[in-house]
């Protein structure tokens, strides 16, 4: 009896690991898209108002951090139950972006992710191709905030054709 209850202990612990990794990732990913809508918020609101340009690239966006194809983040073997409620979570930071206080502390220093996040920042403000002096001061401070290196701030504002 012991061998058999050694195999089943054994099982039901793989079980458990599983679902526990699955579950973390699932938390990871639905909060790093938080992160990105959150800026993508904040990028959209530079100018005052949100234009139709800016509420197409949020869905682009959206969907492509969902997207199990695009492999931006890895949602596989997560049920679709999983998926949808931190499809809902993460919509909610549209309404209510996180703040820039959060996400520099989740961001954990990692300076790659910051850079990227500010280059979604660069888009949005660029999208609609008039880039008004609200959104280059908002995308300067942005910089300064999430301490974005002058060279990384430099290529990307040449990369968006941002004077």
């Amino acid at each position: 009896m012991g061998f058999l209850s050694e195999l089943v202990n054994n099982f039901v612990q793989s079980v458990v690991e599983e679902k526990t990794e699955k579950f973390e990732r699932a938390e990871m990913n639905g909060f790093v898209c938080a992160i990105y809508i959150s800026i993508a918020k904040y990028a959209a609101e530079a100018d005052g108002n949100i234009k139709d340009k800016e509420e197409y690239f949020v869905n682009y966006l959206f969907d492509r951090l969902f997207s199990s194809e695009t492999g931006i983040l890895n949602w596989t073997g997560l049920d679709e139950k999983t998926i949808d409620t931190h499809k809902s979570m993460v919509r909610e930071y549209w309404n209510e972006p996180m703040s820039y206080t959060d996400i520099k502390k989740n961001s954990k220093g990692n300076s790659s992710f910051l850079v990227d996040l500010f280059s979604i920042a660069c888009e949005m403000c660029c999208i609609d191709l008039n880039l008004s002096d609200n959104e280059y001061n908002f995308l300067k401070s942005l910089a300064k905030e999430l301490r974005i290196s002058a060279m990384d701030r430099d290529r990307l504002f040449q990369n968006y054709g941002i004077a």
